[in-house]
């Protein structure tokens, strides 16, 4: 399932109704904007108590870390960086999120990187608002922690695609691979 809105066609165009013999699902994003807003249009497509892995798309992570998400309930991704203007996890001894903060200069710095195993209970909540329209899903996913723990997976492989210079890396990194 892809979730689209700005450049949509230009998005389907270019992956197109298949990937590697499984079919696609684009879904249009609709009014509710942030991660949260996105996810929340494809509720529909979940059965009841369903589990799914929810990736931003314009991140890459390592499968074999995205391996250690399915042995939990529910989890998201953390990774030790300074990312000025993210919030960090504060976990419990169990490695349980238990809150998202600020950042400051003696954390952790154990940053949410977009990869989140969940299941269509999230979509009992109608979302946590984190700006003008638009919805957080690491908020949302926490506000629900007291009935669906979450446990915090620590990353090392995670590259966000943020600017011009993340995309030089990950097309470093691909060009690695035969792709064909």
């Amino acid at each position: 399932i892809i979730v689209v809105d700005y450049l949509k066609e230009n998005i389907k165009n270019s992956i197109g109704e298949k990937f590697y013999d499984l079919p696609i699902t684009y879904v249009e994003q609709g009014l509710k904007k942030g991660t949260f807003g996105a996810l929340s249009c494809t509720a529909h497509l979940f059965a009841k108590n369903e589990r799914f892995l929810s990736l931003n798309g314009d991140d890459l992570h390592a499968k074999e870390e995205l391996e250690k998400f399915i042995k939990h309930p529910r989890a998201m991704g953390l990774q030790k960086i300074d990312m000025p203007g993210y919030k960090e996890a504060v976990l419990d001894e169990n490695s349980n999120i238990v809150d998202l903060v600020a950042q400051s200069e003696i954390s952790s710095r154990l940053v949410p990187t977009g990869a989140y195993v969940i299941d269509s209970n999230i979509f009992k909540h109608s979302g946590i608002q984190i700006s003008n329209n638009e919805y957080g899903l690491p908020q949302t996913i926490l506000d629900q922690k007291n009935k669906y723990p979450i446990k915090g997976i620590i990353t090392k492989e995670w590259l966000p695609i943020n600017s011009f210079e993340d995309m030089e890396k990950a097309e470093e990194y691909f060009n690695k691979f035969d792709l064909n």
